[in-house]
């Protein structure tokens, strides 16, 4: 419950623009703490170290994480916020090298299903460095991923990876989609969140 709590008063405020810095400063602290420390705690304030800038810090919790976590899974997870990291740096061939490995390790997680994507918002910074370095084959991959979750109309960032898609066919030269930008109307934070309103 702790857990549950926690993430959601995070995340809520992260999508509403709102300041949460009690429930950010009681994370760090659970984190810190042996008793109460979990990978998913360790996931969420990465999250919120990254959302917040302050990647200096990311680093670190990412090496502490790697002492702690040695399991598959946790190794995807870690990649994949090593990716939006460097994306975040600039590194955008790292961030697609990491972001790709992550990948395969979250496929393997999900026996069976090809067509399957992240989650969460790091998943959107494969992309957008898959689109920083351009040319024919990154734009083509970085589609593939976005209209994965564009698709799915009840997945929390599928506005996000809407707007990303028109993007992508646009620089791939489609020209129609360069209307449909421009016709969207601008979201705003008292109905929608703003992860919405950013990309859009």
């Amino acid at each position: 419950f702790y857990e549950l709590a926690i993430a959601d008063i995070l995340i809520d405020a992260m999508l509403a623009l709102e300041p949460a810095e009690d429930a950010f400063e009681e994370l760090k602290e659970a984190c810190n703490h042996p008793d109460r420390q979990s990978h998913y705690l360790d996931i969420l304030l990465l999250e919120q170290l990254l959302v917040r800038g302050h990647l200096t810090a990311v680093q670190a919790h990412l090496e502490r994480m790697g002492d702690r976590y040695t399991s598959a899974r946790s190794q995807a997870e870690a990649q994949l916020y090593h990716a939006w990291l460097n994306c975040l740096l600039g590194n955008y061939e790292k961030a697609i090298d990491d972001g790709t490995e992550a990948l395969k390790g979250f496929k393997k997680s999900k026996k069976g299903k090809r067509k399957t994507y992240f989650n969460t918002l790091g998943g959107v910074f494969l992309v957008l460095a898959l689109m920083k370095v351009g040319g024919g084959d990154r734009l083509r991959e970085a589609e593939g991923y976005a209209s994965i979750i564009s698709k799915k109309t009840n997945h929390w960032l599928n506005n996000v990876y809407e707007y990303l898609e028109a993007v992508i066919k646009v620089l791939q030269g489609d020209l129609q989609w360069k209307a449909w930008l421009n016709s969207v109307s601008l979201p705003s934070l008292e109905r929608d969140n703003s992860l919405d309103v950013l990309f859009c």
